[in-house]
């Protein structure tokens, strides 16, 4: 009778093994599915595919990290397509799952992140910036943190102080993103340039023109790194420095880097 109990319990595994690989590869192919439309500006298709893997990962053990990437997945879906009061629940729950594990990790950076940009959005801007400070408090203490990921709460922290006028605030947060930036590679130095653009806004603002300048032209050299000579982002930062110039009564220089912008503009059609 112990060999036919031992017989059955091993059956009965290797069907609970077996059930759990389908279920795995289920999920995986849905989730795959809603993925590739989300990036391929499907929203409708990604909608369903998201709801149909988040209805598989519920079923998973607790903790598994799978529900939170589908919640997360489905969650920005719908903050991309505004449908900001669905996004909301689904960021709050990824947010809880990614804080009851043992210890914090760059997941739970990206949902606070994610969550506070829909609060920004919706103008909740007490809320987005607690998040935002949250973010950079668990960004810190990863073992892995990298200075990019820090440099761009700082950023993010930047611009919702600018859409607030507190000057004092976002140029600080500014400050944080370059110095955090300095060391960026490849496209995450597009984030230095803008840090640099934004900053130089407020020094112009405050006719520093002196502090602005070099920070205008540093703006314009990374983006041209970056993105080549030819970016709408080398346009805009011309369009400013061009006006920083005109402030300077260097109306040469001034006109010869709006003649520049213009140029750009006009070979990208926009």
């Amino acid at each position: 009778m112990r060999i036919l109990l031992f017989a059955a319990s091993i059956l009965a595994f290797l069907a609970l093994a077996s059930s759990s690989r389908g279920q795995d590869v289920a999920w995986q192919r849905t989730y795959d599915s809603a993925k590739q439309a989300f990036a391929e500006h499907r929203y409708p298709d990604a909608d369903k595919a998201y709801q149909a893997a988040l209805a598989q990962a519920e079923d998973f053990e607790p903790g598994d990290p799978r529900l939170s990437a589908t919640l997360f997945g489905l969650g920005i879906d719908y903050y991309v397509e505004r449908r900001y009061e669905e996004a909301e629940p689904l960021l709050l729950r990824v947010v809880e799952l990614r804080e009851a594990r043992p210890t914090p990790d760059s997941d739970l950076v990206k949902a606070l992140l994610q969550l506070a940009e829909l609060y920004r959005a919706t103008r909740h801007l007490t809320k987005a910036e607690g998040l935002y400070r949250k973010a950079l408090t668990v960004s810190k203490d990863l073992p892995s943190a990298e200075s990019v990921t820090t440099a761009t709460i700082y950023l993010d922290l930047g611009l919702l102080y600018t859409e607030q006028d507190l000057v004092q605030d976002a140029e600080t947060a500014y400050v944080h993103a370059i110095s955090n930036f300095q060391n960026a590679e490849g496209t995450a130095r597009t984030g230095l340039s803008f840090s640099n653009l934004n900053l130089a806004q407020i020094y112009e603002a405050q006719n520093k023109f002196s502090e602005a300048e070099p920070l205008y032209q540093q703006a314009i050299a990374t983006f041209e790194q970056v993105s080549g000579g030819n970016s709408l982002n080398v346009a805009t930062a011309l369009d400013n420095y061009a006006r920083l110039l005109k402030k300077m009564d260097r109306k040469a220089e001034a006109l010869k880097a709006k003649k520049r912008a213009d140029e750009i503009r006009r070979k990208s059609g926009s």
